[in-house]
């Protein structure tokens, strides 16, 4: 039986509507959208876009996420409230990082800072339009076999009477099956009740680089990074809620390489009500979880020096101090500013500025102990640098090789006045931040370029010019 491909879908059947209130933007982008053959509308506000996506269909909305009236998360929630085969592009001109996080929660499918490339937009908009047009053809297949389904329980109920078209029915449903099974874009894996792979699709070799005569007969706990443990846990849940969906998991392909999968399950059962085994259906998911995870680097870092900002400071200081008093391994704080920036930054001009605070964020990078330290950009001009597992006097050489390798930078017009301080486990975080910051304070007060290490309250502070 032929399978149904769907229709032939032209570039001038896609429409595509550009939300946009900069005028000179949204021109370029119409421009560049129609020279390849799109149907392309334009609405300079979110309750101009709203209006025109109930009164006409569209393939595709592009939409600035800062728009009058409405904003474009809230549009974007209303898009997937009214259909899920509309796919969204956002863009934004702010730094915020959580406005992609937010966009893509609410339902967009890709994201674009300005100012953007606009051959990666184009590309963007070519491979979420053939997304799409993926996506229509597989609800296409859906509705053809609830169509055939039912036809095939409306002959099943005349089976005494003919038999033998009925099975010639239930034969070409099954072959029906089976194409709809090998032409779906997400891999089909079919298990015994003893966990024996007995089907693989066409997309599950792709995705896990088997021959599928391999794939039957694997051990399906073999595709696991969690191996036999993960998929008896898998079985468990199973048995427990009769389906999964969306389940996070990792594949090992055939040459070791892992990747991301999220996967739905379900038991089979045979007509005595008897478990029979299972079926997923797997989607490598492993460029979006790539994308998550640069935004999630972007949240924590400073554009400008490439160190870590303030907010991932406390989370990771918080973690620090937990780790030291349960280990009773030392840790210590480094805090430190750069003297006579704002008067350098004055005179000199901003991007002088910046290239200063630039060199300070390498030169903390090439100071600290890859992977065990961390440095931060506390704000402005001060800098903080989180020292694991070491006392104040290797803290303190730490200092030194920042301080003294500071000295010439800016020609000498710049320096560096540090606070250094060593946790003890009856202090808070406000209290070690306190403490480094006050011996910061007197290094700059006693004429800077200087290391001031505090000590507890009975000991006299220690300098280090």
């Amino acid at each position: 039986m032929e399978v149904p491909q769907g229709d032939q879908i032209q570039p001038e059947d896609e429409r595509v509507l550009v939300v946009e209130d900069d005028k000179v933007l949204c021109d370029l982008l119409e421009e560049a959208l129609s020279g390849r053959g799109f149907n392309v509308h334009t609405a300079p506000t979110g309750e101009a876009a709203f209006q025109m996506l109930a009164d006409d269909s569209f393939s595709l909305v592009i939409a600035d996420v800062h728009l009058p009236n409405m904003n474009g998360l809230e549009l974007i929630r209303r898009i997937k409230a009214q259909s899920d085969d509309i796919r969204i592009i956002v863009m934004s001109g702010k730094a915020d990082i959580d406005y992609p996080i937010q966009s893509l929660r609410a339902g967009a499918h890709d994201y674009f800072a300005k100012p953007f490339k606009l051959k990666e937009v184009l590309e963007s908009v070519d491979h979420r339009l053939e997304e799409r047009r993926l996506y229509l053809r597989g609800k296409h297949f859906e509705e053809f076999l609830q169509q055939r389904v039912c036809e095939a329980t409306q002959n099943m109920e005349q089976a005494n009477q003919k038999l033998e078209k009925t099975n010639r029915k239930l034969t070409e449903t099954k072959e029906f099956l089976e194409n709809i099974l090998e032409h779906s874009p997400d891999a089909i894996i079919i298990s015994d009740e003893n966990g024996t792979i007995t089907y693989g699709s066409r997309s599950a070799g792709a995705m896990t680089g088997f021959d599928r005569g391999q794939l039957v007969g694997k051990p399906v706990a073999n595709l696991f990074v969690g191996g036999p443990l993960e998929a008896r846990r898998l079985s468990q849940t199973l048995s427990e809620k009769k389906s999964i969906q969306n389940y996070d998991t990792e594949f090992i392909r055939k040459d070791g390489e892992t990747f991301a999968v999220s996967l739905s399950a379900s038991l089979l059962y045979g007509s005595d009500g008897g478990k029979m085994g299972m079926v997923c259906i797997c989607k490598d998911v492993t460029e979006q979880k790539q994308l998550e995870e640069n935004l999630r680097e972007l949240s924590i870092q400073d554009n400008l020096t490439g160190l870590y900002n303030q907010r991932h400071f406390y989370e990771r200081l918080t973690k620090e101090m937990e780790r030291a008093r349960r280990q009773k391994h030392p840790l210590c704080l480094i805090l430190f500013d750069v003297d006579n920036f704002k008067n350098y930054n004055d005179t000199r001009g901003h991007l002088e500025g910046d290239v200063v605070l630039q060199e300070v964020g390498a030169l903390v990078r090439k100071s600290i102990r890859d992977g065990v330290d961390s440095g931060y950009r506390y704000g402005g001009d001060e800098f903080t640098v989180i020292v694991s597992e070491a006392g104040k006097k290797q803290a303190l050489q730490m200092a030194e090789r920042m301080r003294s390798g500071f000295e010439g930078t800016a020609s000498g017009q710049v320096s560096l006045s540090v606070g250094l301080v060593q946790w003890e486990p009856e202090m808070s975080v406000k209290d070690l931040i306190h403490k480094a910051d006050q011996a910061m304070y007197i290094a700059k007060r006693d004429g800077g370029n200087r290391i001031l290490v505090a000590e507890s309250s009975e000991q006299a502070p220690e300098h280090s010019a």
